[in-house]
């Protein structure tokens, strides 16, 4: 509404290289792992109208600056990528 969006305080507190390490997109995980993931992160994902700037590649870095996207839903999709190899 006032166009100013505040930076999650975390994430400054995260490795680099944990942040650009690659991910699937939001849709690839729902996609993949929708019936794992807990509904507010399925949810959280499905949202998503990346832009043109995140069509190239996902980190968990990206993921984390999209909207609804914190630390639950990234615990989440880390656990399902985990339990997926």
């Amino acid at each position: 509404m006032t166009g100013f969006r505040p930076i999650a305080a975390y994430k400054e507190f995260l490795p680099f290289d944990f942040l650009a390490r690659s991910i699937p997109s939001p849709g690839e995980l729902v996609a993949r792992f929708g019936d794992r993931l807990h509904t507010r992160t399925s949810n959280a994902l499905r949202q998503q109208d990346p832009g043109p700037a995140h069509r190239e590649g996902w980190t968990y870095g990206k993921l984390l600056d999209l909207r609804g996207v914190g630390v639950f839903c990234l615990l989440d999709v880390m656990q399902v990528l985990r339990d997926s190899r």
